[in-house]
Parts: structure tokens; sequence; C-alpha cells
């Protein structure tokens, strides 16, 4: 590299280490960037994923337990006071959790499932007060048999479940995309990772050997004259055919004619060890 002869020595050593340091930064930069878009990922899976599912599910739970005090209002009189207010307070859980799950950042076909399991839902707290209502009044048989398979508690629940089971369903696809996001966002920043690191290794290993060269090997002819001159030998240029080899050379014209090369090369240099030429 040419232009490195017209570099004093000191710049071509900081430069050398100023580029290294640019490269760490710019590692530094990306590992920042791919870092935080694996933990947007996590957190999205958290947020819009996990969360969501487990409000559901603990809907549901609520509504399975409602069901079991429906049975207990029909079973047990002396406590249906207390029964009633606990299946108010369930409901109040139930709308608690479904709101919850609505704070995620829901896609559409989430948002028409989940309107579809409050309308599921609202079905069936009225069936549920149409069932009570027969117990009330007496009417045993005929709420046991809207409570039965094919009754109309019994086919309020069941939509229910299915409602549920499709907002589930919905949720945990668009958090199956989330993870294949992260998987793809982890394997890109692995790729540019090593690849960059690689690249790094490559250009660190070829602008130390370069540097190194291009003060070295001057350096090393520039000393071979000043030992001649400490040896008396004032008549002596620097010795440039230190590092030139050339079989089959009799009369040692291409030699003279590589040494002036040389140190024309040498002359022309404007780093310290071409003003260490000239004034030799």
């Amino acid at each position: 590299m040419k232009f490195l002869d017209n570099i004093k020595t000191g710049a071509k050593l900081i430069g050398g280490f100023m580029i290294v340091v640019v490269i760490i930064i710019a590692v530094s930069i990306l590992n920042y960037f791919n870092m935080k878009d694996l933990n947007r990922g996590t957190t999205t899976l958290y947020n819009d994923g996990l969360k969501p599912i487990i409000n559901i599910e603990n809907a549901e739970s609520s509504l399975l337990s409602m069901r079991g005090d429906a049975f207990k209002y029909l079973a047990i009189s002396s406590q249906r006071q207390d029964i009633l207010k606990t299946i108010e307070s369930e409901k109040t859980t139930i709308a608690n959790y479904l709101g919850e799950y609505r704070k995620a950042n829901l896609s559409s076909d989430q948002e028409r499932a989940l309107g579809e399991l409050e309308d599921a839902i609202t079905n069936y707290y009225k069936t549920l007060d149409t069932f009570i209502s027969f117990v009330d009044k007496g009417e045993n048989e005929t709420a046991i048999k809207s409570a039965s398979d094919g009754g109309d508690l019994s086919n309020a629940r069941k939509a229910v479940g299915t409602a549920t089971k499709k907002v589930i369903d919905l949720t945990v696809n668009k958090a199956d995309g989330e993870k294949n996001s992260s998987d793809s966002t982890f394997a890109t920043a692995q790729f540019w990772l090593i690849g960059i690191a690689l690249l790094s290794i490559i250009l660190a290993i070829i602008m130390g050997v370069t540097i190194t060269r291009n003060i070295a090997i001057p350096l090393a002819q520039t000393t071979g004259a000043l030992m001649k001159i400490s040896e008396g030998d004032l008549l002596r240029d620097s010795d440039t055919t230190a590092m030139v080899d050339i079989p089959g050379s009799k009369d040692g014209s291409l030699i003279k004619k590589i040494e002036s090369k040389a140190r024309e090369k040498m002359l022309n240099r404007k780093d310290e060890i071409g003003d260490i030429s000239k004034s030799l």
C-alpha cells in the first residue's frame, strides 16, 4: 500500500488502533441492537402470548366454578344466598380477566374471537339466570333438563367453551409467530456477529502485516546503512538489496537496477524513514 509511505509512523500506528476501535464499536452497536430486538421479541411473547393465555384460562376456570355453583344452588337450598354472591363475584373476576386480555396487542382475528366469547358468556349468564329462576320456583326438573346434555344451559356452556378454545388457539398461533420471529432474529444476529468478527480478524491481520512490513523492512535497510557507517564506510547508501534475490544474475546490472528503484522509493517516502534515508 503505497499511500502508507506518505503517512508518519505515529499516525500509522494510531490509525491502525483507531480502526480496531471503530470495528469494536461497530460490533458493540450491532450486538446492542440485536439484543434489543431479542428482548423485544421476548417481551412481546410474554405480554401478547403467555399473559393473555393465562387470563383466558383463568376466566374459563371461573366459568367452570360458576357451573359447579349452579348445581350447588340446585342441591343445597340453605346456601343459595351465599352461592348467588359467589356467582356475582365470579362474574366480576371473569370480566377482569377478559379486560386484561383485551390490553394485549390483539390481532383483528383475536378481537373478533374475543367479541364472540363475550357474547357467548353474556348468553350463558342469561341462561344461568333462567336456570336459577326455575330452581327458585321449585321447577327443579325443568332446571335439571336445562343443565343436562342438550339443554339450554348445557348448550350455552358448550358455546362458551367453543369460543374460549378459538381465542386460545389464535393466541397460541400468535405466540408461535412471535417465537419464530425471535428465532429468526437470533439467527440473523448470530450470522452478522460471526461474519463481522471474522472480517474484523482478517482486517486486523492485514493491517498488522501491512503496517509492520511498511515500517520494518525499510527500517532494516536503513539499519544496514547505519551499521556500515559505524564501521567507517561513509560512502555507502542504505542497503536496498537486502531483501532481493535474483538467481542467474551474472553482471549485476539487474541488481543495480533494483537498487536504484528501491533507493528512489526510500527517498520518496514522506515519513520518518524517508527523512532518515534522505539524511543518509
